[in-house]
C-alpha cells in the first residue's frame, strides 16, 4: 500500500518490435522511472525515441529527454508543476521546452498564479511534433499577483505569447494596477486615486510589410541581394487619475503618458511651407514618440434634486485632436504643445 517508486510503463506498439513494413520507423515513448519523493512531491524522468532510418524533411529522427516534478501542499494552499523537454535530432539540430505552473494563496487577500512556458525553437517544434494541437497552438505564458495594501488593491503581472513555427513574439510585462477605495482626508475632502502602468512589446514581427523593411546590398557581379527586417516595437503607457471631492464639488484630473519606440525604418511624406506643393519622402532609420495628455473637469453639487437634478460642470479639452504635448522624430526630440 502507499506510493512507490518504480518503472514507468513504456508505450511501444507491436510494429515497433516486429516491423510490418520495411519503411516503418520505430518509435518508443515513456521509457523511464517514477520517483515517489514524499506525500507532497513526485517526479519522473523518461526517454522518447524515434528512429532516424530513412529520414524525411521535418522528420529526421530524434531522441527526447523529459523531466517532470509535481508538488502540492493542501494545508499551505500551494501547488505546481515543472516540466522540461529537450529534443535532439539526428541532424544535430535541437530545441528545449520549459514549462512551470504554480499557484499559491498566502492569505485571503494575497495570491499568486503563474503559468510560464518557453520554447527554444518554435519552428522545429511545429515541424517535428505529431500532435496536431501542439503544432497549431501558440505558447502562452501568464503571471498574476494580487494583494491588498491598506485601502489600496494591487494587481500586477503580465503575459507572453510565442507563435508556433514563427519568430513573432508578443508580451505585456510588467502590468501594474493600483486602485483605492474612497479615502476621507476630512469631512470635507474625499480622494480616490488610481494608477496603472503597462509595457507591451512585439518582437520579430513577420507580419509587417513594405519595401522599406528590407536591407539591400550588392554582391559580386552586381547582383542585388535583400535581407528582411523583423521590426521590434515597444510601448509604455502610464496613467494616473486623482479625483477629488471637496465640500460636494467634484474635481476630476487624469494624466496619461505614452512612450513608443519602433525599431524599424519608417517612410514619412514631409509637407513643406506650401501645402499644395508635392510632399518630400524622408526615410527615418527608426521611430520614437512620447505623448502626454491631461484631462480635467469640475462639477458643482447636484441641486434641485427630485425635480430637475441639475449638475453644472466645466471641462477643459484640447483644441486639436491628439495629446496635449508630444515629441517625436519630426520635432527633433523637442516638446510641442497645443492649447486647451
Amino acid at each position: 500500500s502507499g506510493r512507490r517508486s518504480g518503472l514507468l510503463p513504456p508505450r511501444v506498439g507491436v510494429s515497433d518490435i516486429v516491423r510490418n513494413s520495411p519503411t516503418y520507423r520505430r518509435q518508443i515513448e515513456n521509457l523511464g522511472w517514477y520517483f515517489a519523493i514524499n506525500d507532497y512531491m513526485d517526479a519522473k524522468a523518461y526517454l522518447d525515441w524515434r528512429s532516424g532510418v530513412r529520414p524525411r524533411d521535418g522528420d529526421p529522427g530524434w531522441t527526447q529527454y523529459n523531466g517532470e516534478l509535481n508538488y502540492k501542499w493542501l494545508n499551505r494552499f500551494l501547488a505546481g508543476r515543472v516540466n522540461v523537454r529537450h529534443r535532439t535530432f539526428v541532424d544535430d539540430s535541437r530545441y528545449t521546452n520549459i514549462a512551470w505552473s504554480h499557484t499559491q494563496q498566502f492569505n485571503e487577500q494575497r495570491r499568486i498564479s503563474a503559468n510560464l512556458q518557453y520554447a527554444g525553437d518554435t519552428r522545429l517544434l511545429a515541424q517535428s511534433t505529431t500532435n496536431a494541437f501542439e503544432s497549431s497552438s501558440n505558447i502562452v505564458s501568464s503571471l498574476s499577483y494580487s494583494d491588498r495594501l491598506g485601502p489600496f488593491a494591487l494587481s500586477a503581472g503580465g503575459d507572453r505569447t510565442q507563435f508556433t513555427g514563427r519568430p513573432y513574439i508578443t508580451q505585456s510585462f510588467p502590468r501594474l494596477s493600483l486602485t483605492a477605495e474612497p479615502m476621507n482626508v476630512g469631512d470635507w475632502l474625499t480622494w480616490t486615486p488610481k494608477f496603472s502602468f503597462n509595457r507591451t512589446e512585439s518582437l520579430n514581427d513577420d507580419r509587417a510589410t513594405g519595401s522599406v523593411l528590407f536591407r539591400y546590398r550588392l554582391l559580386e557581379g552586381g547582383v542585388l541581394d535583400s535581407v528582411r527586417i523583423l521590426p521590434d516595437k515597444r510601448t509604455m503607457t502610464t496613467s494616473f487619475d486623482t479625483p477629488l471631492r471637496i465640500f460636494g464639488f467634484n474635481w476630476q484630473n487624469s494624466f496619461t503618458i505614452q512612450d513608443q519606440v519602433d525599431e524599424a525604418p519608417r517612410l514619412i511624406q514631409l509637407i513643406g511651407d506650401d501645402p499644395s506643393a508635392p510632399r518630400t519622402p524622408f526615410l527615418f532609420q527608426d521611430w520614437y514618440s512620447t505623448d502626454v495628455d491631461w484631462q480635467t473637469s469640475f462639477s458643482l453639487p447636484n441641486f434641485l434634486p427630485g425635480r430637475w437634478n441639475v449638475t453644472p460642470s466645466v471641462s477643459l479639452a484640447n483644441v486639436a485632436s491628439g495629446p496635449f504635448a508630444i515629441r517625436n522624430r519630426l520635432s527633433g526630440g523637442e516638446w510641442v504643445y497645443q492649447t486647451k
